[in-house]
């Protein structure tokens, strides 16, 4: 079983700069969904793949309600791609450092697996030619995550950053965390340094999609993280889309061996997806997916203020 872990680590590992805040609009009250992105964007545009997020969206909502429902400015990326380039500079370790980043050194398996990933992350971008050198950097960028506390910190931040604002603009929040960028999430979610409770930023719900945080032996690999999964402090409700045919896609709610019946926590549920025209892992095919942007606009839709109820809004509960 270590041995499946290990090469689904390895498998998952496998650029624009973030744009800067823009000024405060009209638009305290109205909810706003914060996208963490996966894997593999190192050599991506942000602002075009959130533009292709936000259609994407746009069109689950469109067959989840009838209404497509959301503005421009209703979704925002989360982007931490550009602090995977190699030879980036002095990092951040001041937040996240803590007992469950510094207990696994050694020979541990998770110990071992990082250092493996830091030395294939500096050979793969050594090696990289000019045909393959996007795929490499992306694939070297995402090793680097894997293997440099300090590099997940940072991205932890960002998620941070992009909360805090959404909280000083009085707009609720949706967070969507896509493949890595779950890990990203998760590991912010359980890091007290950053959750002192004075700064809880309220999230309405969280939505994972295309998800291995329910591997619970990759989570002890990578962030030594023993804990059981629970609904995360400042946590209202927690949703994680599984596409069946996703091999990256874990549930949460484990089913019991005796029973055959899927083991209930609190706050979290699981939703299985439909089939779409993208590859199973893609984050498009998620938000296309009725299920998953009912899951989304639904808490969007919950999370409105009351006198900016929509059409679609209403038309999505009845159904």
């Amino acid at each position: 079983m270590t041995s499946r872990v290990l090469l689904l680590a390895l498998m998952l590992t496998g650029a624009a700069a973030p744009q800067p805040d823009a000024p405060v609009k009209e638009s305290a009250g109205r909810p706003v969904i914060l996208i963490v992105h996966g894997r593999g964007f190192l050599s991506r545009d942000s602002a075009a793949f959130r533009r292709k997020a936000l259609h994407a969206l746009r069109e689950g909502a469109f067959r989840a309600s009838g209404d497509s429902l959301l503005d421009d400015d209703d979704v925002r990326l989360v982007w931490y791609a550009d602090l995977m380039a190699a030879r980036r500079g002095a990092r951040s370790v001041m937040l996240c450092d803590g007992p469950a980043d510094t207990a696994d050194v050694g020979l541990s398996p998770g110990f071992l697996l990082r250092s493996l990933a830091l030395v294939a992350s500096e050979l793969v971008d050594a090696g990289a030619t000019d045909s393959v050198a996007d795929d490499a950097r992306d694939l070297a960028g995402d090793l680097r995550f894997v293997g440099d506390p300090s590099m997940r910190c940072d991205a932890e931040g960002r998620v941070a950053n992009a909360l805090s604002r959404a909280h000083r603009e009085g707009r609720p929040v949706i967070l969507v965390a896509h493949s890595l960028g779950a890990f990203v999430t998760w590991g912010y979610l359980r890091h007290p340094s950053f959750l002192d409770e004075r700064d809880v930023v309220e999230i309405q719900r969280l939505v994972t999609v295309g998800s291995l945080v329910g591997n619970a032996e990759l989570r002890e690999l990578l962030f030594s993280d023993t804990a059981a999964v629970s609904l995360p402090r400042g946590v209202r409700s927690w949703i994680n889309a599984v596409n069946a045919d996703d091999p990256f896609a874990w549930r949460l709610t484990a089913t019991d061996a005796t029973s055959g019946q899927a083991r209930a926590l609190r706050g979290i549920d699981d939703v299985v997806t439909g089939s779409a025209d993208e590859p199973a892992h893609d984050l498009r095919g998620y938000l296309r997916d009725a299920g998953t942007a009912r899951a989304i606009v639904g808490a969007w839709c919950d999370a409105a203020d009351a006198r900016r109820r929509f059409a679609g809004c209403l038309a999505l509960a009845r159904r």
